[in-house]
């Protein structure tokens, strides 16, 4: 707990959520209680049993429950690297961006960017270096998408497919400006993926002492969590190269993306994704979109463009949604989900409102350190009718959300072809 929770020390009675504890963190310690003990006891059983001493019971009591069962569950749960070096599937999330961009080839909605600003002494070879570290490290980041026998698949190069490139913006009036314009048209530029590697990298140089890195990914082999993680390594790798070498960037990775993804296909058999299936139609059974009144009546032609707007809770207003979390032992996504869901109804005059939310569907702790897209989307539904309270609602979503967490292996695309 201690390394997830970046806290020095935990006793065996603190609170996980009040160390600042969640969701997300929840799912990794499932993980890698499943990979030291060969159990799984859920993210439920975090929140059910949010302390060391708590969830060391629940541990114990799933690994006597699993006594004599034990090859049999780890036959199947663990991922194994694949053999041979042809030609892999796509993932299943990775399909369902891939249809997308055949529909449209130009469009940019799935590219992911950020922007990094670097001050002082700046070592260029050693940071290009470096991305080339990274992009070796992680095999998704130099791979292409062909088409076989009219299904896409995943061509691993053995290189590099780009290196950083640098534009120097030196000496020109109102050089953050031209940086912007640089920026914001390299992120806006369309990914081939028949042909181009998912990532690209630029340094824009506008004095000696100031550079901004630009890093654009396309979502096929990336998501938030991999941003994080590119960030960190990209970090370590220029240090390790300014010291004159480029030694191991920690741990050498025991699976790559690809192997994930040919473990997910060949694993997607009838029987595996029935149960999923079953729990999803019946949860779902019903539902209907919630119709929002607008100002405007909707395009013939979705055109992406949008907004994103930037604001503070107050450290008031944050200290009582952590105090109502704690209270309803539920997390502070749940506390603002229930929120969300509160004004929807209100909005719509609807009271049965399902919100799909993004997991990072890492189930394995072998994936934590990996880059590329495994994000999966959750319905999660609530009934809002008869006025409950908000501490009703509040347990009601929280029930939901962990039921949804226990049946989120289930690939969203699935779910839509199955409820039409």
């Amino acid at each position: 707990w201690a390394g997830l929770l970046g806290v020095s020390r935990v006793g065996v009675e603190d609170d996980f959520f009040e160390l600042g504890g969640h969701s997300l963190l929840a799912a990794q310690v499932d993980a890698r209680v499943r990979k030291l003990f060969g159990v799984r006891v859920s993210v439920r059983a975090v929140f059910e049993y949010p302390t060391v001493a708590g969830l060391a019971r629940a541990v114990a009591r799933a690994v006597d429950e699993a006594a004599g069962e034990a090859d049999e569950a780890a036959g199947t749960t663990v991922i194994v690297p694949r053999s041979g070096s042809g030609p892999v599937p796509l993932s299943f999330a990775q399909r369902r961006l891939w249809f997308l961009q055949q529909l449209d080839p130009s469009g940019v909605q799935y590219n992911l960017w950020s922007v990094l600003r670097l001050r002082g002494r700046l070592d260029e070879q050693a940071l290009g270096d470096a991305v080339a570290d990274i992009v070796s490290r992680h095999e998704v980041l130099r791979t292409t998408i062909s088409v076989e026998d009219g299904d896409p698949v995943q061509v691993i190069h053995p290189q590099p497919l780009t290196s950083m490139e640098v534009t120097d913006v030196q000496g020109r009036t109102a050089p953050d400006e031209h940086a912007r314009a640089i920026a914001v048209a390299d992120v806006n530029r369309p990914f081939d993926l028949r042909t181009d590697a998912p990532i690209r990298t630029r340094l824009i140089r506008l004095a000696p002492d100031e550079h901004h890195l630009v890093i654009s990914l396309h979502h096929i082999a990336s998501d938030a969590w991999s941003q994080q993680i590119l960030a960190e390594e990209l970090s370590t790798a220029y240090e390790l190269r300014l010291a004159g070498g480029s030694e191991q960037l920690g741990d050498s990775l025991q699976l790559q993306y690809a192997d994930i993804a040919a473990w997910e296909v060949e694993n997607a058999s009838p029987e595996w994704l029935e149960p999923g299936l079953a729990y999803w139609r019946e949860r779902l059974a019903g539902l209907e979109p919630v119709e929002l009144p607008t100002d405007r009546p909707r395009p013939a032609v979705r055109s992406g463009s949008g907004q994103t707007l930037y604001f503070d809770l107050g450290s008031e207003l944050y200290a009582g949604l952590m105090q109502v979390s704690q209270r309803g032992r539920a997390s502070l996504f749940m506390t603002l989900l229930a929120g969300f869901k509160v004004l929807l109804s209100r909005y719509s005059g609807q009271s049965d409102v399902g919100v799909g939310v993004p997991i990072a569907n890492r189930n394995h702790a072998e994936t934590e350190k990996l880059i590329g897209f495994f994000v999966n989307t959750l319905v999660l539904r609530s009934d809002l009718a008869g006025n409950p309270t908000f501490s009703d609602l509040l347990a009601q979503v929280r029930e939901h959300a962990l039921d949804a967490y226990e049946h989120q292996d289930l690939p969203f695309e699935r779910l839509v072809e199955e409820l039409q």
